[in-house]
C-alpha cells in the first residue's frame, strides 16, 4: 500500500503574521517559536505506531503556515521579501519535521523547488514524480513540502 499523507501547516505551526520575521536569519533564530514540536513528535509517533501494525509506502507532505503564506504573500506585494528567503524558510520548517521522522524511518526529503520546473507556460513536475517513485520503490519515505514555485 502506497499512501500520501499531509500534515498541514496549520498543524504543525503557530500563526502569528504580525511578529513573524521577513529575513532569513532571524527566522532561523526564532524557528522554534513558531512550530508546534509536541503536536509534530505525536503525529510522527502515531505514524510510525500504524507503519508497525501494517507497513506501507508514503509520502508525507509538510505546509508551510507561516514560513509560506506571509513571506509569499508580502513577496507577492513587493515587501522586501527574496524569494530564496520563502525556499529557505519552508525547508527549515521540513527539516524540523524530517529530525523527528528520522527517528524512526529510512527518509528522504525532496525539495520541490529543485524538482519541479517552468517551461514558460506550467510547472512541469515529471522530475519530482520520478524522484518519488524512485525513493519509494528503494523503500524509503519521501518528505516534500509547500512551497513557492
Amino acid at each position: 500500500m502506497k499512501l500520501i499523507i499531509k500534515f498541514g501547516g496549520s498543524i504543525i505551526t503557530k500563526k502569528n503574521r504580525e511578529k513573524f520575521p521577513l529575513d532569513y536569519d532571524e527566522i532561523e533564530k526564532q524557528v522554534d517559536k513558531y512550530i508546534r514540536k509536541d503536536v509534530i513528535r505525536r503525529l510522527v509517533e502515531e505514524l510510525h505506531e500504524a507503519h508497525q501494525e501494517n507497513p506501507f509506502s508514503f509520502v508525507l507532505i509538510n505546509g508551510a503556515g507561516p514560513f509560506g503564506h506571509y513571506l509569499v504573500h508580502d513577496f507577492l506585494n513587493e515587501k522586501n521579501v527574496k524569494i530564496n528567503t520563502i525556499h529557505d524558510s519552508v525547508a527549515l520548517l521540513n527539516s524540523k519535521l524530517v529530525e523527528e521522522l528520522e527517528k524512526f524511518f529510512e527518509i528522504t526529503s525532496i525539495p520541490p523547488f529543485k524538482t519541479c520546473y517552468y517551461d514558460g507556460k506550467d510547472f512541469d513536475t515529471a522530475k519530482l514524480l520520478k524522484t518519488t517513485k524512485k525513493e519509494l520503490k528503494d523503500g524509503k519515505v519521501v518528505s516534500t513540502y509547500g512551497d513557492i514555485v
